[in-house]
């Protein structure tokens, strides 16, 4: 009768781990989820202000729009910062030099090309060339892409919450992952 007991409890204890390393690996690859949509992120936000700065260099806008839409885009190019301060990228980026942490985030900076670029292509004209269909095309990959991350940062979040995953510090010390918010409607 002992062993029989003991083998119960074996068997309940080995249930356990596995459901415990199943919940870390979930958790990890959600992490790494979260990583890989923020790439894809990044990456259109910059084939995004790359295209903006084509249509200047082709004469797609006037002039006051060109040195509107160019200023906008290569501050987009310029800022080194994640989209992100949540940590969980390894490299550190340091704060840019002319403006103080916080007061100018990376989000402010992609809405503001968005706003830029909404209010010089609201006229139908702008948008019959080549590359404002890219251009457009690339926004909206980048809403899709931002949708995405920000689900899955809400997926890892919600797992994290979870009694099982804070009683066990599944997480570790990975940082909480935080969505992106920024002015992505299309003009």
């Amino acid at each position: 009768m002992n062993e029989l007991w003991v083998a119960l409890g074996a068997v309940v204890l080995i249930a356990m781990i596995l459901h415990i390393v199943h919940r870390a690996t979930r958790l990890d690859r959600l992490h790494n989820d979260v990583l890989r949509s923020r790439a894809t992120l990044e990456r259109l936000l910059s084939n995004r202000a790359h295209i903006a700065l084509e249509m200047v260099a082709f004469g797609e806008f006037d002039l006051a729009s060109a040195l509107i839409v160019a200023d906008a885009a290569t501050r987009a190019l310029d800022d080194q910062r994640h989209l992100v301060p949540d940590g969980l990228q390894t490299d550190t980026v340091p704060p840019p030099a002319l403006a103080p942490e916080g007061t100018h985030s990376r989000a402010m900076v992609e809405s503001e090309l968005s706003q830029v670029l909404r209010d010089v292509l609201a006229e139908p004209e702008t948008r019959q060339s080549d590359l404002a269909h890219r251009l457009l095309d690339t926004w909206e990959q980048v809403a899709m892409a931002c949708q995405l991350h920000n689900q899955k940062v809400t997926l890892t979040r919600r797992l994290r919450s979870r009694p099982f995953v804070r009683l066990f510090r599944l997480a570790g010390v990975t940082p909480m992952p935080v969505a992106f918010d920024m002015d992505d409607a299309r003009p």
